[in-house]
Formats: structure tokens, sequence, C-alpha cells
């Protein structure tokens, strides 16, 4: 009977379901992409804290300043937003790969989640 459950669960998609609701926490350093932005970006950003729970992506800055984001079953993510400094960037990539960068369309700079 234990099998049949198993069996059951797995092909219904229980675990994988289980699974995407389990938070992920990681810290990432942000770093300029100097390959794709502009020569007058400025590198002097700390680490965050992230975590991904469910269709939800939570970054923590190191001063405390808390963004949240829609991630799509994927796992990616385009959403706009006003920083912490007043200004509007894009957080893009995919949450679940852990593959993200901040671009901000009007300086031309862009800016790596490095996962540490």
């Amino acid at each position: 009977m234990k099998s049949f459950l198993l069996v059951t669960a797995v092909m219904f998609g229980v675990f994988p379901a289980y699974a995407q609701l389990q938070a992920q926490t990681w810290k990432a350093q942000i770093t300029l992409n100097k390959d794709r932005s502009a020569g007058s970006c400025d590198n002097s950003f700390g680490t965050i804290t992230l975590t991904l729970a469910g269709n939800e992506l939570t970054q923590v800055s190191s001063t405390g300043s808390t963004f949240k984001f829609p991630v799509k079953d994927d796992g990616s993510v385009d959403h706009t937003y006003r920083n912490s400094s007043g200004g509007t960037v894009r957080i893009v990539g995919n949450a679940r790969t852990k593959d993200l960068e901040i671009v901000n369309d009007r300086t031309g700079c862009r800016f790596k989640y490095v996962p540490m």
C-alpha cells in the first residue's frame, strides 16, 4: 500500500510541488558586468541575501532594504522597481538557476548577482 501511495504521489507531482514550496536562501555579491555596461558605472555594491519561496523572490540588502519580486513557474524574473537610492532598475534572469542581473536602463549599467 505504501508503494502505491508513493508512486501515486510522484505521478501526480506532489513531491515536485512540495519541493517548489521549500524556501531557498543564498547570499550573492553584486558585481558590475563590465562587458555589458557603460564606462561610467559605479561598482560599490556589497552582498545581498536572496530567498526564493514558491513564486516569490525576496531580496534583502546589507542595510536591511527589502524587495519582493514575482517569479514565473519556469523561474524567470523581469520586474522593474525603485531601488533604495530612488532609481528605477530592473531585476532580470532566472531565480531558480540563480542567474540574475540588475539593469539600469537610464545609465546603461548592468550588475550580476554572483552567488557566494
